[in-house]
C-alpha cells in the first residue's frame, strides 16, 4: 500500500509541476555520483511523507523524480511529453539492465508514469540511479545535474550554488 501512495504523490506532483516555478540548485562539482549520494540520503532522511527529489539533467529539460519510504528510493519516470514518451524505451532497458522491476502507474488524467523501488544504502541506491542515468541520458562524471527539492532542503549540499 506505501508504493501507491508514493505513486499518487508523484503522480499528483507530476500534474503540479507545470504550473509551480522552480530554482533548482547547480551542482558544479564533477562527482555526480557523491553529490546525488548527498541529496538521496537527505532524501531518506526526511521526515516529511510528501519529499521528493527531482533531478534535471545539465541544462535540458529531461528530469527524473524521486520519493522515499524507510530504506528505499522509488524511481519515477514521468510519460507525459512527447519527449518522456521517446525515452521510455531507454528508461525500461536501463532500469531493466540494473535489476530494477518495473511498475506502471496511471494519474488521475490517464498518464502513465514507470516507477522503480530501489533499496539499500544512500551509496548503493546512487551508484544504481548514476548508472540508469548514465545509460538513459548519458550522464558522465562531469555533467552537471540540478537538483529540486521539495519537502526538505539541500542546502548541505557540497559544491552547490543556488540558480537564481
Amino acid at each position: 500500500m506505501t508504493w501507491k501512495i508514493a505513486a499518487a504523490i508523484f503522480v499528483f506532483a507530476a500534474l503540479i509541476y507545470v504550473f509551480i516555478p522552480r530554482r533548482p540548485v547547480v551542482i558544479t562539482e564533477p562527482r555526480v555520483s557523491g553529490q546525488l549520494q548527498t541529496a538521496i540520503s537527505q532524501l531518506l532522511s526526511t521526515d516529511a511523507s510528501d519529499a521528493f527529489l527531482i533531478v534535471w539533467i545539465g541544462d535540458t529539460e529531461d528530469f527524473v523524480q524521486f520519493a522515499a519510504v524507510p530504506g528505499t528510493v522509488q524511481l519515477d519516470f514521468p510519460l507525459v511529453t512527447a519527449r518522456q514518451k521517446q525515452l521510455r524505451t531507454a528508461v525500461v532497458e536501463a532500469c531493466r539492465a540494473v535489476g530494477l522491476t518495473e511498475t506502471i502507474n496511471q494519474g488521475t488524467d490517464g498518464s502513465e508514469f514507470l516507477d522503480y523501488d530501489i533499496s539499500g544504502s544512500s551509496q548503493s541506491i546512487a551508484e544504481t540511479i548514476r548508472e540508469v542515468l548514465n545509460r538513459v541520458f548519458g550522464v558522465s562524471a562531469d555533467e552537471d545535474l540540478l537538483f529540486e527539492a521539495n519537502g526538505f532542503a539541500l542546502a548541505a549540499l557540497p559544491g552547490v550554488k543556488t540558480d537564481t
